[in-house]
Protein backbone atom coordinates (compact mmCIF):
# COMPACT_ATOMS: atom_id res chain seq x y z
CA UNK A 1 0.00 0.00 0.00
CA UNK A 2 2.71 2.31 0.14
CA UNK A 3 4.36 1.74 -3.06
CA UNK A 4 6.90 -0.28 -2.39
CA UNK A 5 6.83 -2.84 -5.33
CA UNK A 6 6.78 0.19 -7.46
CA UNK A 7 10.00 1.87 -6.10
CA UNK A 8 11.79 -1.51 -6.14
CA UNK A 9 10.87 -2.49 -9.48
CA UNK A 10 12.30 1.32 -10.78
CA UNK A 11 15.67 0.08 -8.91
CA UNK A 12 15.71 -3.31 -10.23
CA UNK A 13 15.65 -1.72 -13.77
CA UNK A 14 18.20 1.28 -12.92
CA UNK A 15 21.39 0.64 -14.82
CA UNK A 16 23.24 1.63 -11.59
CA UNK A 17 21.57 -0.69 -9.85
CA UNK A 18 24.34 -3.51 -9.07
CA UNK A 19 24.39 -7.32 -8.99
CA UNK A 20 23.88 -7.92 -5.24
CA UNK A 21 21.31 -4.92 -4.91
CA UNK A 22 19.38 -6.87 -7.78
CA UNK A 23 19.10 -9.91 -5.85
CA UNK A 24 18.28 -8.56 -2.88
CA UNK A 25 15.42 -6.85 -4.71
CA UNK A 26 14.10 -9.84 -6.38
CA UNK A 27 13.35 -11.67 -2.98
CA UNK A 28 12.05 -8.64 -1.74
CA UNK A 29 9.95 -8.66 -4.01
CA UNK A 30 8.68 -12.48 -3.61
CA UNK A 31 8.63 -12.03 -0.14
CA UNK A 32 6.00 -9.30 -0.46
CA UNK A 33 4.03 -11.45 -3.44
CA UNK A 34 3.74 -8.12 -5.13
CA UNK A 35 1.47 -9.40 -8.08
CA UNK A 36 2.72 -6.05 -10.11
CA UNK A 37 5.92 -7.84 -10.72
CA UNK A 38 5.76 -11.14 -11.42
CA UNK A 39 6.00 -10.08 -15.34
CA UNK A 40 9.69 -8.55 -14.36
CA UNK A 41 10.10 -12.13 -12.26
CA UNK A 42 9.52 -14.02 -15.23
CA UNK A 43 11.56 -11.90 -17.09
CA UNK A 44 14.80 -12.14 -14.25
CA UNK A 45 14.64 -15.82 -15.81
CA UNK A 46 16.56 -15.32 -19.00
CA UNK A 47 19.71 -13.31 -16.93
CA UNK A 48 21.80 -16.18 -16.01
CA UNK A 49 23.18 -14.08 -13.28
CA UNK A 50 19.32 -13.55 -11.76
CA UNK A 51 17.40 -16.71 -12.81
CA UNK A 52 17.88 -19.03 -9.81
CA UNK A 53 16.66 -15.53 -7.56
CA UNK A 54 13.66 -15.22 -9.79
CA UNK A 55 12.93 -18.78 -8.88
CA UNK A 56 12.99 -18.87 -5.53
CA UNK A 57 10.66 -15.43 -5.67
CA UNK A 58 8.36 -16.79 -8.11
CA UNK A 59 7.99 -19.41 -5.53
CA UNK A 60 6.79 -17.20 -2.62
CA UNK A 61 4.56 -15.29 -5.28
CA UNK A 62 1.36 -17.70 -5.03
CA UNK A 63 -0.45 -19.94 -7.80
CA UNK A 64 0.35 -17.80 -10.73
CA UNK A 65 4.42 -18.69 -10.54
CA UNK A 66 3.49 -22.51 -11.13
CA UNK A 67 3.40 -22.52 -14.73
CA UNK A 68 6.87 -20.56 -14.85
CA UNK A 69 8.23 -22.21 -12.60
CA UNK A 70 7.01 -26.26 -14.32
CA UNK A 71 8.84 -25.04 -17.31
CA UNK A 72 11.71 -23.83 -15.92
CA UNK A 73 12.14 -27.51 -13.82
CA UNK A 74 10.86 -29.36 -17.13
CA UNK A 75 12.73 -27.26 -19.89
CA UNK A 76 15.84 -25.81 -18.46
CA UNK A 77 19.08 -26.91 -19.03
CA UNK A 78 21.04 -25.15 -15.86
CA UNK A 79 20.93 -27.68 -13.40
CA UNK A 80 21.08 -24.57 -10.61
CA UNK A 81 18.12 -23.01 -11.91
CA UNK A 82 15.72 -26.43 -12.45
CA UNK A 83 16.90 -26.81 -8.74
CA UNK A 84 15.61 -23.38 -7.78
CA UNK A 85 12.36 -24.13 -9.75
CA UNK A 86 11.91 -27.09 -7.81
CA UNK A 87 12.53 -25.42 -4.64
CA UNK A 88 9.95 -22.95 -5.38
CA UNK A 89 7.45 -25.30 -6.94
CA UNK A 90 8.06 -26.88 -3.39
CA UNK A 91 7.49 -23.75 -1.25
CA UNK A 92 4.70 -22.48 -3.61
CA UNK A 93 3.08 -25.80 -2.72
CA UNK A 94 3.42 -25.61 0.76
CA UNK A 95 2.59 -22.35 1.56
CA UNK A 96 -0.89 -22.43 -0.36
CA UNK A 97 -1.48 -25.88 -0.33
CA UNK A 98 -2.08 -26.23 -4.14
CA UNK A 99 -1.16 -29.70 -5.46
CA UNK A 100 -0.79 -28.94 -9.18
CA UNK A 101 3.05 -29.22 -8.25
CA UNK A 102 2.98 -32.12 -8.35
CA UNK A 103 2.47 -33.95 -11.12
CA UNK A 104 5.66 -31.62 -13.09
CA UNK A 105 7.05 -32.65 -10.22
CA UNK A 106 6.77 -36.58 -10.00
CA UNK A 107 7.44 -36.27 -13.80
CA UNK A 108 11.04 -34.72 -13.41
CA UNK A 109 11.76 -37.18 -10.30
CA UNK A 110 13.21 -39.67 -12.15
CA UNK A 111 13.97 -37.79 -15.02
CA UNK A 112 16.83 -39.62 -17.44
CA UNK A 113 19.77 -37.65 -17.36
CA UNK A 114 18.39 -35.46 -14.37
CA UNK A 115 21.08 -34.37 -12.45
CA UNK A 116 21.60 -35.21 -8.69
CA UNK A 117 21.10 -32.11 -7.21
CA UNK A 118 17.81 -31.38 -9.36
CA UNK A 119 16.51 -34.63 -7.89
CA UNK A 120 17.34 -33.65 -4.69
CA UNK A 121 15.27 -30.70 -4.61
CA UNK A 122 12.57 -32.19 -6.39
CA UNK A 123 12.49 -34.91 -3.36
CA UNK A 124 12.47 -32.10 -0.67
CA UNK A 125 9.27 -30.29 -2.72
CA UNK A 126 7.23 -33.28 -2.89
CA UNK A 127 7.52 -33.81 0.82
CA UNK A 128 6.63 -30.49 1.62
CA UNK A 129 3.24 -31.22 -0.27
CA UNK A 130 1.75 -34.48 0.89
CA UNK A 131 0.35 -36.33 -1.91
CA UNK A 132 -1.38 -39.90 -2.68
CA UNK A 133 0.28 -39.23 -6.27
CA UNK A 134 4.20 -39.42 -5.15
CA UNK A 135 3.86 -42.21 -2.86
CA UNK A 136 4.51 -45.17 -5.45
CA UNK A 137 7.25 -43.09 -7.08
CA UNK A 138 8.69 -41.79 -3.97
CA UNK A 139 9.17 -45.28 -2.90
CA UNK A 140 10.15 -46.68 -6.39
CA UNK A 141 13.40 -43.91 -6.28
CA UNK A 142 14.18 -45.29 -2.85
CA UNK A 143 14.56 -48.86 -3.74
CA UNK A 144 16.63 -47.76 -6.59
CA UNK A 145 19.16 -46.06 -4.42
CA UNK A 146 19.37 -48.60 -1.70
CA UNK A 147 21.24 -50.36 -3.85
CA UNK A 148 23.64 -48.25 -4.74
CA UNK A 149 26.82 -48.81 -2.78
CA UNK A 150 29.64 -46.16 -2.56
CA UNK A 151 33.21 -46.89 -0.66
CA UNK A 152 33.32 -43.77 0.78
CA UNK A 153 29.89 -42.96 0.54
CA UNK A 154 28.71 -39.97 -2.16
CA UNK A 155 27.67 -37.18 0.09
CA UNK A 156 25.11 -36.38 -2.84
CA UNK A 157 23.64 -39.46 -2.95
CA UNK A 158 23.27 -39.30 0.88
CA UNK A 159 21.84 -36.15 0.43
CA UNK A 160 18.96 -37.53 -2.03
CA UNK A 161 18.56 -40.87 0.20
CA UNK A 162 17.68 -38.28 2.95
CA UNK A 163 15.06 -36.29 0.92
CA UNK A 164 13.43 -39.01 -0.47
CA UNK A 165 13.81 -40.60 3.39
CA UNK A 166 12.27 -37.14 4.56
CA UNK A 167 9.55 -36.97 1.75
CA UNK A 168 8.45 -40.93 1.92
CA UNK A 169 7.87 -40.28 5.75
CA UNK A 170 5.43 -37.23 5.29
CA UNK A 171 3.80 -38.41 2.37
CA UNK A 172 2.89 -41.58 3.72
CA UNK A 173 2.12 -40.71 6.89
CA UNK A 174 -0.42 -38.26 5.44
CA UNK A 175 -2.03 -40.57 3.55
CA UNK A 176 -2.61 -43.27 5.98
CA UNK A 177 -4.72 -40.40 7.16
CA UNK A 178 -6.66 -39.15 4.30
Amino acid sequence: EWGQPDRLLKLLDAPDTNQLRKLKIISLLGEMEADEALPRLKEALNDKDLAKQAAVALGNMGKDGIPALADILKHSKRPELQAAAAKGLGDLGNIHSDSRIVPPLLEMLDAPGIDIIVQTEIAWALGRVPDRRSVEPLFALDRKLQKIRHDPPDPQIKKLKEAVFWSIKQVYTEDQYS
